[in-house]
C-alpha cells in the first residue's frame, strides 16, 4: 500500500509479508522527520522560484554584466535545486 499519511506529504509505504504476518511501514516517522522532510520540499520549491525569476530576468536584462552575475546566480539555483531534488527522490519522496 502506498500513499500519503494523514498529515499531508508524509509519505507512506506499507507491506506485510503473508508468510510471517509481519508488516513495514516507511516514511518520516517523528514529528521532527516530518519537520524536516518539510523544509527540504520548501527549500525545493524556493529554489525553484528563484531559477524561474532569474530565467525572466534574464531575457530582458540589457546590462552584460549584470547578466553574467545573473547566469551564475541561475547555474547556482539550479544546482541547488538538482541536489535537493536527488536527495528527496532517495528517499521516496
Amino acid at each position: 500500500v502506498r500513499g500519503k499519511g494523514n498529515l499531508g506529504h508524509q509519505p507512506i509505504c506499507a507491506t506485510e509479508s503473508m508468510n510471517t504476518g509481519m508488516a513495514r511501514v516507511l516514511g518520516p516517522m517523528t514529528k521532527e522527520d516530518l519537520a524536516e522532510l518539510h523544509h527540504w520540499t520548501k527549500r525545493r520549491d524556493d529554489w525553484a522560484e528563484e531559477a524561474s525569476a532569474l530565467t525572466e530576468e534574464l531575457a530582458t536584462e540589457p546590462d552584460e554584466g549584470i547578466r553574467k552575475i545573473m547566469q551564475a546566480d541561475l547555474e547556482h539555483a539550479r544546482k541547488m535545486l538538482k541536489t535537493i531534488e536527488m536527495a528527496l527522490k532517495k528517499i521516496g519522496y
